[in-house]
């Protein structure tokens, strides 16, 4: 929420700058619009993927810009040098993946690579790439820093929207520190360190990034006993006492996603038992597990997190109706007034009315929590 997305979706022309001038090589860009921003060479990759599954990987990297050959008065599509060029961009970064490939058939390390290329087969100049290692692997992510650093030789400008510090320590050669949407300071790599970096970010000191908490575990509130689904998770058990935080780690694939959507109902039929507060539950749908008083806030950029055509405080209250509701009727006082206790409580400074779409990754973050704590 400190604005990171918002600036550069401004300087992709999604965004219109109230007030303010923007300079590209020394001259300054008038009427600004994503068409604009791309003819002069600037790309976004989004936090999300953003590119057709059911196309293959050329396809995805020339929509819209396909290369042309003609025959007489008939223009053609040139298939052949598309392919072509494609298998150039992939064997510059050491991929060996066949450009016929869907994009349904990649992981999503792989998919970042597809959009970079995309990126560099439009002649981009200026790469901004948001959050650009959200749900990659470890490997993946060293995959992703190999072809920054091949971009970077290529003279494209990248930058690095992340709230993961020691990744922008790694691959940044200067960072700017951004808060409330001011920016705080920009400098070079070499004259920052972390614990700097965390308190521009903070305002304040942080002396313990990770404190912990001395807290005596209360009565067991979930026990789960031989969980399995589909033969992609086995044999899961683990209890929780109130007060407790349980971690759950794993590479891409390993199954953490899997779980969660079987504790909420959403993976079904499972095998096992799934006990709430010593009592057994069965699970057949994501009533019944908010029933039993189990959540599931969703990554965002997944269609289950919320609904993005919807305001703020819709998204919030849409998990509980009743408690805003009177006789049937919803009521939109209750409902802003239950948008103001949670815009204090999680610092969500947007107009409750903002449509949830138009907020950056760590605004919609905040709504997705306080959707399932309004539960």
């Amino acid at each position: 929420g400190a604005g990171k997305s918002t600036l550069m979706k401004i300087l992709a022309g999604i965004y219109a700058p109230d007030f303010g001038k923007i300079f590209l090589n020394d001259a300054q860009i008038l009427n600004f619009s994503p068409k604009n921003a791309q003819e002069l060479g600037i790309a976004m990759i989004f936090q999300e993927i953003n590119l057709f599954p059911d196309l293959n990987i050329c396809e995805n990297i020339f929509i819209r810009r396909e290369l042309m050959k003609k025959r007489g008065w008939v223009a053609y599509i040139d298939w052949d040098r598309m392919y072509r060029e494609t298998r150039g961009y992939l064997k510059y970064f050491g991929l060996a993946i066949d450009p016929k490939t869907p994009l349904s058939n990649l992981s999503l390390g792989h998919q970042k690579f597809v959009e970079i290329i995309k990126a560099l087969a439009h002649q981009a100049k200026v790469i901004i790439m948001d959050e650009p290692t959200a749900a990659l692997t470890e490997s993946e992510i060293v995959l992703l820093f190999r072809a920054i650093r091949e971009v970077k030789k290529l003279g494209v400008i990248i930058i690095f929207i992340s709230h993961h510090l020691e990744e922008v320590i790694e691959i940044a050669d200067s960072i700017t520190v951004l808060r409330d949407g001011s920016v705080i300071k920009t400098d070079s790599i070499e004259k920052m360190n972390l614990s700097h970096i965390v308190k521009m970010m903070a305002g304040k000191e942080v002396e313990d990034s990770y404190p912990k908490f001395v807290k005596k575990a209360g009565a067991e509130i979930l026990r789960v006993e031989n969980l399995a689904f589909a033969k992609r998770i086995f044999n899961i058990n683990f209890s929780l006492k109130k007060g407790e935080i349980l971690g759950i780690t794993g590479l891409s694939g390993a199954g953490k996603r899997t779980l969660a959507k079987t504790l909420f109902g959403i993976n079904t039929p499972y095998t096992g038992s799934i006990w709430v507060e010593e009592r057994p539950v069965k699970i057949t749908s994501p009533r019944s597990a908010i029933n039993s008083g189990l959540c599931y806030v969703a990554g965002v950029g997944n269609q289950e997190a919320l609904i993005q055509s919807m305001s703020i405080a819709q998204n919030i209250t849409l998990t509980n109706l009743e408690r805003v509701s009177h006789q049937g009727i919803l009521s939109r006082k209750q409902e802003m007034d239950v948008m103001g206790d949670f815009a204090k409580w999680l610092e969500i400074t947007e107009n409750p009315l903002e449509i949830v779409g138009n907020l950056s990754g760590g605004n919609q973050k905040k709504v997705g929590l306080a959707k399932w704590l309004f539960a």
